[in-house]
């Protein structure tokens, strides 16, 4: 079960800062990077953030999360952390899906050596934008996800996905043509 977390409530915190040293232990090791903020931050430090999280719950306990911020209508990825112990188990792709549900631009970057990271958000429609040095044994790869428009004829009964820029030219035929619906996946 999904579940907005507050982290004024202190066993929420505590539960998630542990959460997010296991979780961030494991990809340390994974990659053989050890200078990941998230290890180094204090359970003060994350109680401060200004992150919007959500857990993935089994009864009383998070089995991963996902933070982000939203502005000016962008929602950027901050944090993605499943317990070791629940991993290749459809809990990132699930906290990601329910992210998207939220139908924003969505941005998100990871460590390039994070293989199993990379491919879920390549799986999942995000599109490779750059990667960068970060530090010199650290290259991130960014990501990009929009929204897919679909507009659905009613009158030639078909789909079709629709760019951006067709945007515009689909309200006019909403006007001239009959009922077009465009709907955001």
């Amino acid at each position: 079960m999904m579940k907005y977390l507050h982290l004024s409530d202190f066993n929420t915190l505590t539960l998630l800062f542990q959460l997010q040293k296991q979780s961030y232990a494991q990809e340390a090791k994974q990659i053989h990077f050890y200078d990941i903020p998230p290890l180094k931050e204090s359970i003060e430090d994350l109680r401060r953030s200004d992150e919007i999280f959500v857990g993935y719950m089994q009864q009383q306990e998070i089995l991963g999360a996902i933070s982000y911020k939203v502005n000016k209508g962008v929602l950027d990825i901050h944090r993605l952390m499943v317990h070791p112990n629940h991993m290749r188990k459809g809990i990132a792709q699930a906290l990601i899906s329910f992210i998207l549900q939220q139908k924003k631009v969505v941005l998100v970057a990871t460590p390039q050596k994070n293989t199993p990271a990379v491919n879920l958000y390549v799986k999942m429609g995000f599109v490779k934008t750059y990667s960068e040095i970060v530090a010199a044994d650290l290259q991130m790869q960014h990501f990009r996800f929009e929204p897919q428009k679909v507009e659905w004829n009613t009158s030639t009964s078909s789909i079709s996905y629709v760019s951006d820029a067709q945007e515009n030219l689909i309200c006019r035929k909403k006007h001239r043509r009959g009922f077009l619906a465009t709907i955001l996946f």
